[in-house]
């Protein structure tokens, strides 16, 4: 889902999103977790937010990541408020993806730039974004050839909410 939004494709994200949704619906017990993931990280997801954060509501949230994909679904259904508690809370613990030693709570940041910017409140919103692009730098790779030290999901993930995040920003700025 990450690879079509990255590279801009639209169209292709929401197919698949719906193709998801379909074949979940034909499932006995979905994988709430996964469909709130890939339908709450496209900024125009073609699914309802409510129905995202149903999903999210339905893991339970407790792991931080799960606590991260729920912030991401309220933020998504314009719960900021209730966004901005499930980031900070899934901040509080440190977790790993994947099999990596590596600390994934920083895709909160970028998350948290994006709640605080819908709050009103920009200076917060920068400084989430600055601490998002300080532990970036430090998870990704080494050099040109060499991979990220995030899940790639994790990495792809964090691109696209930098990318949304910075357009906020930048707005903000415009005359």
């Amino acid at each position: 889902a990450c690879l079509f939004l990255i590279r801009g494709d639209s169209e292709g994200y929401a197919r698949f999103c719906q193709g998801m949704v379909q074949r979940a619906g034909q499932m006995e017990n979905p994988e709430a977790y996964v469909l709130a993931r890939i339908c709450a990280i496209g900024r125009n997801s073609p699914v309802d937010p409510a129905r995202i954060l149903q999903w999210a509501n339905q893991v339970g949230a407790v792991k931080p990541w799960e606590l991260h994909v729920l912030g991401l679904a309220q933020y998504r259904a314009g719960q900021f408020d209730l966004a901005l508690q499930s980031f900070t809370k899934s901040n509080v613990e440190h977790w790993t993806a994947g099999g990596s030693r590596i600390d994934c709570h920083g895709l909160n940041w970028f998350a948290l730039a994006l709640v605080h910017y819908r709050l009103g409140q920009p200076d917060e919103a920068r400084q989430c974004f600055d601490k998002a692009n300080q532990w970036l730098s430090q998870v990704g790779p080494s050099g040109p050839d060499q991979p990220a030290k995030l899940p790639p999901q994790d990495w792809v993930e964090a691109q696209l909410l930098r990318r949304e995040a910075e357009d906020f920003l930048t707005k903000q700025r415009s005359p």
